[in-house]
């Protein structure tokens, strides 16, 4: 994605999100992979986790676990 000086969001990488539903329990995980499913389409409640992220902060502070 370009830069742009006059965007905001420039450079940023955007993520499906959304808030936890009583079906997902306290699953973090399984909310999200129904939260990509309903936004992107992909289907991934079949499938393995490969990769978890560790604790990562964005630009404006805000911690991504």
């Amino acid at each position: 994605r370009a830069i742009s000086p006059t965007d905001p969001w420039s450079g940023h990488v955007a993520l499906p999100g959304g808030r936890a539903e009583p079906s997902d329990g306290d699953d973090d995980e399984l909310t999200a992979m129904r939260e990509v499913q309903e936004e992107v389409g992909l289907d991934l409640l079949d499938n393995t986790c490969w990769l978890r992220l560790g604790v990562n902060s964005t630009a404006s502070s805000v911690q991504l676990n």
